[in-house]
């Protein structure tokens, strides 16, 4: 199978796909200093601290799969430890992701869009989920 992009040939796939989640560290590299095995943590897009390492590529039945720097539609994955932000042990990780995607999209919308400064308010007049409406 060749894979075409809407562009034509792309080098970027195939991709693994998903950009937040909730999880558990299994390991680090000796540098990383953010989180630690056994942290929870919500995986999301935007950069944070720490380090933010090559993306990596993960080997799949012979052939070489490309992965951003999050990936969350695996059972386990390489994240960079900027894309990595702690949460308490007792924080239900089903709902993590919404820390991951929803919050992120909110805190942009009211600081960057509407550009709130301490002491104003929002009226907010329509709901949907973030993603759902392309501007």
């Amino acid at each position: 199978m060749r894979l075409m992009h809407a562009r034509g040939r792309t080098s970027f796939l195939p991709h693994l796909l998903g950009h937040e989640a909730g999880g558990i560290v299994e390991k680090c590299h000796a540098s990383v200093s953010t989180v630690k095995p056994g942290d929870h943590v919500v995986m999301h897009w935007r950069q944070g601290r720490g380090i933010q390492a090559p993306t990596p590529k993960y080997h799949w039945k012979g052939k070489i799969v490309n992965a951003g720097w999050v990936t969350t539609f695996n059972e386990y994955a390489v994240v960079s430890e900027n894309r990595l932000t702690s949460i308490p042990k007792d924080f239900d990780l089903k709902i993590a992701a919404l820390y991951g995607c929803a919050v992120t999209t909110g805190y942009g919308v009211v600081f960057n869009d509407a550009c709130l400064k301490s002491g104003e308010s929002l009226m907010v007049a329509e709901q949907a989920a973030p993603g759902y409406r392309s501007y």
